[in-house]
């Protein structure tokens, strides 16, 4: 088990389960986040939270790779474009 890997993103959110979509097949369920009558709004948004982290975390990855290799203090154009699209794809825009 020390060698799996997580499921390939993206992934998506529907409700209260996260799940990756497949062609051709019903969507793969990844996990659930349970709930009850009182905190079903609560859970749907924890379930949209964690698909906007997951679904992000490559490129805010990749961006703070980009800013890290720049060693003479001045970012590129395409570290800040990196870091402009990673905050977009968090933020779910």
């Amino acid at each position: 088990m020390e060698n799996a890997k997580h499921t390939p993103g993206p992934w998506r959110t529907n409700g209260q389960e996260i799940v990756q979509p497949r062609p051709n097949n019903a969507p793969m369920s990844i996990a659930t986040c349970s709930f009850s009558a009182e905190n079903k709004p609560i859970c749907g948004a924890n379930a949209a939270f964690i698909v906007r982290a997951c679904n992000s975390h490559e490129a805010m990855l990749e961006a703070l790779l980009l800013v890290n290799e720049n060693n003479d203090g001045v970012l590129t154009l395409d570290a800040i474009q990196a870091v402009r699209a990673a905050i977009a794809q968090a933020e779910d825009k």
